[in-house]
């Protein structure tokens, strides 16, 4: 009950209504999420007017489908940074996924926009293809590595080092997507394409 996550960006909003988007999917299971069991879910902040009008259910495993909806931003959220934000209730045997590109476009100016999350994790393969570095600015509490499938294939606890590394030996090649968790307690991802 009640799960989620805010992630904030560095892109700053502005006085003017945005057609926002995403891509969701689902993984193995016959159950996913469509727009009505989500509790909140908005791109900008939860102050302003979200209304999401395209909202396609994803009916495949592993097949992305782009939500998107139009998002006015509060007077108080001008000048703040976009958030992607969400809160649902995960009942047994129902699978979901989100991930971008997330994008914006000013509907005044036509002008669309990625947004990038503020200080990401660097991943830096190794000439060799045999070892990724993972480094940031912030001591690593721990760090996590996932496949596509969302299986874990790489983890460490108690890293206490702003430098840390994994082999990728053995791993098919996939996207990987990896996560730690700082010292401060914040959390930071990345992706790296291993071949």
């Amino acid at each position: 009950a009640n799960i989620g996550m805010i992630k904030p960006f560095s892109t700053l909003m502005e006085s003017t209504t945005y057609r926002v988007s995403f891509y969701c999917s689902r993984y193995s299971s016959t159950l996913t999420l469509g727009i009505d069991d989500y509790d909140t879910l908005y791109i900008g902040s939860r102050h302003g007017t979200m209304v999401w009008d395209t909202v396609p259910t994803p009916v495949d495993d592993y097949a992305w489908v782009r939500w998107s909806g139009l998002y006015t931003p509060a007077p108080e959220d001008i000048g703040q940074p976009f958030q992607f934000g969400f809160s649902l209730t995960l009942n047994s045997g129902t699978s979901f996924a989100l991930d971008g590109p997330m994008m914006v476009t000013d509907l005044s100016t036509g002008i669309a926009q990625v947004l990038d999350a503020p200080d990401e994790l660097l991943l830096i393969p190794d000439p060799s293809g045999t070892v990724v570095n993972v480094r940031t600015s912030t001591p690593m509490a721990e760090v996590e590595v996932f496949d596509a499938r969302g299986a874990r294939v790489a983890s460490a606890t108690a890293v206490n080092s702003a430098n840390w590394s994994f082999g990728t030996e053995g791993l098919s090649a996939s996207l990987l997507v990896v996560r730690a968790r700082l010292a401060d307690g914040s959390l930071r991802t990345g992706r790296v394409m291993v071949r």
